[in-house]
C-alpha cells in the first residue's frame, strides 16, 4: 500500500490523497481549484472522489465546477467520478450532465454512506 498527499490551490492550506493497494488507486481532491497536482494524484485512477461546490460560471478560485471536475479526471485518465461537497445552489441533475460532457467515464453524485468499492 502507498499512500501520496500533495498540496493544492486552496486557502489555508490543504492536501489531496492519492492511495494506491494491490493494484487499484483511490484519489480524494478535498477542497481545490484546477492545479496541476490533483491531475498529478488522479493520473489513472480507478475511483476519484472530487469536491465540485459550485455551478459552471460561478467559480471561485479554490474549488470546482462541475465542467472543471470533469475536464481533471478526463485529463488524468480516471475510470469511475464521484462528486461531492455540493454548495445549496447547486442542481444534482445539472452537476452530473455538466461533468459528462467532458468527462467519458463513469460519474456518481456522493451519497452519505454510501460504499464505493475501488
Amino acid at each position: 500500500m502507498s499512500n501520496k498527499a500533495l498540496p493544492k490551490s486552496h486557502t489555508p492550506h490543504t492536501n489531496g490523497y492519492r492511495i494506491e493497494y494491490d493494484g487499484r488507486v483511490l484519489t480524494f481532491s478535498g477542497d481545490t481549484g484546477p492545479c496541476e497536482e490533483i491531475e498529478q494524484l488522479a493520473k489513472n485512477a480507478d475511483l476519484a472522489l472530487f469536491e465540485c461546490s459550485f455551478p459552471d460560471g460561478e467559480q471561485l478560485d479554490f474549488h470546482l465546477t462541475p465542467r472543471q471536475a470533469g475536464e481533471i479526471a478526463q485529463k488524468a485518465g480516471v475510470k469511475k467520478l464521484v462528486l461531492t461537497h455540493f454548495y445549496p445552489m447547486m442542481d444534482n441533475l445539472h452537476v452530473k450532465s455538466a461533468c459528462a460532457n467532458v468527462f467519458s467515464g463513469d460519474i456518481d453524485l456522493a451519497e452519505d454512506f454510501k460504499i464505493y468499492h475501488v
